[in-house]
């Protein structure tokens, strides 16, 4: 059964977009299908509901025969409505079950199959007819499907770019999803496909091939109506024009202040629509990203509430188990968790809930009293918690039995204050009942036997957790600062030196070891003018897709820290020339468009000799970020660190700073009276009127008649800073192509 949602259109025009998965493909497909009111056939998704089918009858996907039998008649109804997600399979939604991992893994398989194939091509071709005016989306569209089709469009990207998007759709929609494993899948893929006799990683000779990896949404589907419009001229006539060639009266142009009103009625319109829909699990692959970015560019990351919460901390000797048990008692993998000890070495707390009390679960380094050097650090911070704590568990390891450190551990904690709980990790069978009997001998009554990697008997240790809790904590709980910071660079550079001798305490360990910080460490700091949450984070070795093990989570976890801060202090050892690393940091930052001071550390070791070349390398390496408030300092003497809280304010101040709308197109008319874009497909666009559509960072939106160069961006960027200033902040300049009336 294969249903049509749309009826025949007057003038047939087709358009074919094909190119591998992850590159965006669905996305600005319904969106050009929408701006010329064409129907839209994902024929991935056909291919897919046929695997789905294929895997539900219980049929191997490398039985060709079998396979073609079974998907000669697919129960299926494909929308191509632009606007909808739904593909229904004998019934029923299957639109969110054929993107997961295992209709994904066999899809390669089945398409694959010369018999399946001509029989989904044959459909695919009978539906684009039937519509009419149809825009086709999927691979091998151009060189199988529609091999004489007028506008043919290839799109391409990087296999990193195409996994990380896939990546981010599969979170954003809900699914269980890892970069590391999507990328080896998308390169699985890649080479699966390259040995077909009709690869879909070739595009056809006649193909506009247009590469994503660099291009917002925006940009995509504003070039492929351009591959559109010449294909078809005459689909999008000119201004004067009715779409019969008759001359028609030349409209108004439209009031700035009422398409203002209309433009913010539209983001209003997104935001709500995204509530909706993300209420109602409905946020997938097909929403428009871009848009929402834009919409709530304004939020960031809620921080816990602000009240007195009570903290347990969990204690013990290095690997028995702590961060896993973090992991298990908050519900979500935060902690680093590594087979070997050692990975933790910072206090760090995580907000828990359990049977509706809120508390503070802190993850502390192994402690062992014989501890030299950086793990010495490490150990005075696991009894910096101990001390702070309302409850303490502590941890110890069921395979291995007491240990001396244990008895010496358990002797200080008969003599705390607070409640103890013991808890007898990595029982996994009754088996070990024995071994566990063992710790009574600790002193710390009753230990209870538990898995944190399995789960097993934790939630009779939260209930004892919650049963000791204190109605008033021994501390005020985890404040949060109202302006968030976040110390980044690369390793050894400074990052916890600072935050200790802002903080006045040694709250990050320091060690000359390049990699000693692993999990963000955040502080609350008075400075002078007013309160800071400062979070010293992991220095970032390797790039994420080349990092293993503690430093790939260490990684995520120091991007999690930037985007949820406001204004980040990007660290730079002045004594050594500035790195590729240094590079990739701050793009991180300027990707996730936060504030941005550059703190040049290490100015103590810096000599005569060393100054005019760092001058030549900032010239060179960071002419990219020259709004950048620059404060030479050093963390190890305090020289300069009072400059650093200006610095911060003035970068926020910017980045909060919102420019009125009528002041802001008036400096817009005198830019372009004197500066014109340029020419773009012999036309010459017009910008209408700019708004302000949001701060941190601030968003300029350009409404025009055509597209605008990436060079033009920049200028007007220049123009901008130059004018209003915005010292500290990036400034994003997004266009919004009006949209071109359809021919009737």
């Amino acid at each position: 059964m294969n249903e049509l949602t749309r009826t025949e259109s007057a003038e047939p025009v087709l358009v074919a977009v094909d190119g591998p998965s992850g590159t965006g493909k669905s996305t600005v497909s319904r969106a050009v299908a929408e701006r010329i009111g064409a129907a839209y056939l994902d024929t991935g998704a056909m291919y897919r509901v046929a695997t789905l089918w294929v895997l539900r009858r219980g049929i191997d996907p490398a039985d060709a025969a079998a396979v073609a039998a079974a998907t000669a008649e697919l129960p299926m109804t494909v929308s191509e409505d632009p606007r909808s997600t739904a593909v229904l399979l004998d019934g029923e939604d299957v639109s969110a079950e054929i993107r997961g991992p295992e209709v994904t893994g066999a899809v390669s398989a089945v398409s694959a199959i010369p018999a399946v194939r001509d029989n989904l091509v044959a459909l695919q071709r009978e539906l684009a007819a039937r519509a009419g005016r149809c825009v086709v989306e999927g691979r091998d569209i151009g060189t199988v499907v529609l091999p004489d089709c007028p506008a043919k469009v290839y799109m391409t990207a990087s296999a990193e770019v195409r996994a990380r998007r896939r990546t981010d759709q599969d979170l954003a929609a809900g699914r269980d999803a890892d970069y590391d494993t999507v990328l080896t899948e998308v390169i699985r893929r890649d080479e699966l496909d390259s040995t077909r006799e009709t690869s879909p990683l070739r595009p056809a000779a006649d193909a506009r091939i247009l590469d994503t990896s660099d291009l917002d949404v925006a940009q995509v589907i504003e070039e492929i109506l351009g591959i559109v419009d010449a294909a078809y001229p005459g689909l999008f006539p000119e201004e004067g024009e009715e779409g019969d060639g008759a001359a028609a009266p030349a409209a108004p142009e439209p009031d700035p202040e009422e398409a203002l009103d209309r433009a913010l009625a539209r983001h209003e319109e997104v935001i709500a629509e995204a509530v909706a829909r993300a209420e109602a699990g409905e946020l997938g692959p097909d929403t428009d990203w871009a848009a929402l970015e834009e919409a709530f560019s304004a939020l960031g990351m809620e921080d816990a509430e602000d009240e007195a919460l009570p903290t347990v901390a969990i204690v013990g000797r290095p690997n028995v188990g702590k961060s896993t048990m973090v992991n298990r008692f908050i519900g979500r993998r935060e902690a680093v968790v590594e087979d070997f000890p050692g990975v933790t070495r910072d206090r760090i707390s995580y907000l828990g809930d359990w049977a509706g009390r809120r508390f503070w679960v802190q993850d502390t380094g192994g402690w062992d009293p014989d501890a030299k050097g950086m793990h010495a650090a490490i150990a005075r911070q696991a009894e910096t918690a101990m001390a702070d704590a309302d409850v303490i568990l502590m941890v110890v390891d069921t395979t291995v039995g007491v240990t001396a450190a244990d008895e010496l551990m358990a002797r200080r904690l008969q003599r705390a204050e607070q409640p103890v709980i013991l808890v007898a990790n990595k029982f996994e069978s009754d088996a070990q009942l024995g071994d566990v009997a063992e710790f009574w001998g600790l002193g710390l009554d009753y230990p209870h036997p538990v898995s944190a990697l399995h789960g097993r008997g934790n939630a009779d240790v939260l209930d004892e957790v919650v049963a000791k809790l204190p109605e008033t904590p021994r501390a005020a709980g985890q404040p949060s600062g109202p302006r968030r910071v976040a110390l980044v660079g690369k390793p050894n550079v400074g990052k916890s030196s600072l935050l200790n001798k802002i903080t006045g305490e040694d709250r990050a360990v320091v060690s000359e070891v390049a990699g000693t910080t692993v999990d963000p460490v955040d502080a609350v700091v008075v400075l002078d003018e007013r309160p800071w949450r400062i979070v010293d984070t992991a220095g970032l070795r390797k790039k994420v897709r080349q990092a293993q093990g503690h430093e790939f989570y260490a990684s995520l976890r120091t991007r999690a820290a930037i985007d949820a801060a406001e204004v980040c202090v990007f660290l730079v050892d002045a004594s050594e020339p500035v790195t590729e690393q240094d590079q990739r940091v701050l793009r991180m930052v300027l990707d996730a468009g936060r504030a941005l001071v550059l703190a040049f550390n290490k100015w103590d070791l810096v000599d005569e000799d060393r100054r005019p070349l760092l001058e030549r390398e900032v010239d060179l390496q960071l002419a990219h970020v020259p709004w950048a408030r620059r404060v030479n300092i050093s963390a190890k003497t305090g020289r300069a660190l009072h400059k650093l809280e200006p610095a911060m304010l003035e970068a926020l101040d910017s980045w909060d700073q919102r420019i009125p709308t009528s002041r802001l197109n008036t400096w817009l008319r005198e830019v372009l009276q004197q500066t014109p874009p340029p020419m773009r497909g012999g036309r010459l666009p017009r910008v209408l009127f700019a708004t302000q559509a949001s701060t941190r960072p601030p968003v300029i939106v350009l409404f025009t008649t055509g597209f605008l160069e990436h060079g033009y961006r920049r200028f007007l960027e220049r123009r901008l800073r130059e004018e209003f200033g915005f010292a500290g902040s990036p400034v994003r300049i997004a266009v919004r192509v009006r949209e071109r009336r359809r021919r009737r």
